[in-house]
């Protein structure tokens, strides 16, 4: 009998390439971006070494687009601008947030933002976690604006979009957007004169 035939285990196998669990098939789960994990670790690093706000659009419109077609699904131009929007505006936030030197945990930290302990990492691996994670959020957000209603504003299926995928990768991030944008308006009032 041949080697390979004695390795082949129907309990375990299935033509389609799915896990079969006592004769029956289990799917794979789905990556919860659409994007394979290889995907948003290149996608992570990709983000880590964008350095001008071009590259970052960019790249936000290239996960934009991917996230999309992962689904099935395209994200029409009219409904990508305001997804573009918010993301580098998220994207800022997070930026900042890596160079800042917020204690951890705080509203303003890559901890805070996305609800993540990165203590035990090195600040390398802090770093690409953080930006991993905002891959992921990226993703999700571009998805639930897909799920969103077609009939709606862009606009408003990106504020639902973006208040869904916050809820769920990055809690800390509307705060820190709010934070923010009280700090800039703050800094203009003095710049002013007001």
């Amino acid at each position: 009998m041949s080697r390979a035939l004695l390795a082949f285990n129907p309990e375990t196998s299935s033509h389609a390439g799915n896990i079969l669990l006592f004769g029956v098939a289990v799917p794979r789960p789905a990556h919860g971006s659409g994007l394979s994990a290889i995907e948003e670790l290149n996608l992570a690093s990709h983000f880590l070494e964008a350095r001008s706000g071009p590259a970052m659009a960019a790249l936000l419109k290239y996960i934009i687009g991917r996230s999309g077609a992962a689904v099935g699904q395209t994200t029409h131009p009219h409904a990508a601008a305001p997804l573009l929007q918010r993301l580098m505006r998220a994207a800022a936030v997070v930026r900042d947030a890596l160079r800042s030197s917020a204690p951890e945990g705080s509203t303003l930290s890559p901890e805070g933002i996305f609800g993540t302990e990165l203590e035990g990492l090195s600040p390398e691996d802090q770093e690409f976690e953080t930006a991993r994670r905002f891959v992921q959020f990226a993703g999700e957000l571009t998805r639930a604006a897909l799920r969103a209603r077609r009939g709606a504003q862009a606009d408003l299926n990106a504020s639902y979009a973006e208040r869904m995928a916050t809820r769920r990768f990055a809690p800390g991030l509307l705060r820190a957007l709010d934070r923010s944008a009280a700090s800039f308006d703050t800094r203009s009032h003095v710049r002013l004169g007001r």
